[in-house]
């Protein structure tokens, strides 16, 4: 079992991994195995703001802090995306 920000990692990679509460099959990055924060539209990444900022709605706070590992992953290797409001 991976740690998140390995699953992070393998999202954008598009490849499947799998930690403790966050699970990617490589197409979608899921928060509890169920909520899809993120996935790949075409070639681009859409991140859902589950969050609460710019208008997002907060889920938990382990799943705002998923979702901002998926925008610092992005970020950090220089991958472009889309922020949603749920």
């Amino acid at each position: 079992m991976s740690n998140h920000r390995a699953v992070v990692q393998s999202f954008l990679k598009s490849q499947p991994d799998r930690g403790c509460n966050l699970v990617s099959d490589g197409k979608a990055v899921r928060s509890y195995g169920h909520l899809v924060i993120a996935e790949w539209k075409g070639k681009g990444l859409v991140v859902y703001n589950y969050t609460s900022k710019n208008g997002g709605t907060s889920r938990s706070t382990s799943t705002t802090r998923h979702v901002n590992m998926v925008m610092e992953g992005a970020i950090v290797s220089g991958r472009e995306f889309t922020l949603v409001n749920p």
